[in-house]
């Protein structure tokens, strides 16, 4: 997996597909691998951008607080190391109130339509599991979602 060295870590992260970057967040304790069954129909869509945060995966793991806030600006310093002016984020749990963190203290990194037009999708039962028990059905709602504020 690739690396890029950011906020004074190392993160890891995969990349694949071709189109509008899309940075993929995961949860507590989850690393990149955690979209694995979304990347795949994803990436016909968009350059899918799945992270380690800070602490989890092969990120570095240093000494010290983890907050959602830090963990935004990691995704910042990421994004630009990668050289990502802005892009479509997503994540679920954690890696959602790190994208509010991302989008309210650097606005200009996530598509705005990503804010203004933002929708609330509720599956059944617990967080994480319609990921893994109703894949193609979390897949076609999100993807639809993201085709229509794309640019």
């Amino acid at each position: 997996m690739p690396t890029v060295r950011a906020n004074e870590i190392t993160i890891n992260f995969d990349q694949q597909g071709t189109g509008e970057p899309l940075i993929l967040i995961p949860y507590l304790a989850a690393d990149y691998a955690c979209y694995a069954f979304q990347v795949a129909e994803y990436a016909k869509h968009f350059t899918c951008i799945s992270v380690d945060l800070r602490g989890a995966g092969e990120t570095d793991k240093p000494e010290g607080t983890y907050t959602t806030e830090l963990f935004a600006d990691d995704v910042a310093a990421f994004m630009q190391a990668l050289g990502i002016q802005h892009a479509h984020v997503a994540g679920l749990s954690l890696g959602a109130a790190t994208g509010m963190w991302l989008a309210a203290k650097y606005p200009d990194k996530v598509n705005k339509q990503n804010i203004q037009h933002a929708e609330l999708v509720i599956f059944e039962g617990c967080a994480h599991a319609p990921i893994y028990e109703k894949v193609d059905e979390f897949n076609q709602t999100t993807l639809e979602f993201l085709k229509r504020h794309a640019g």
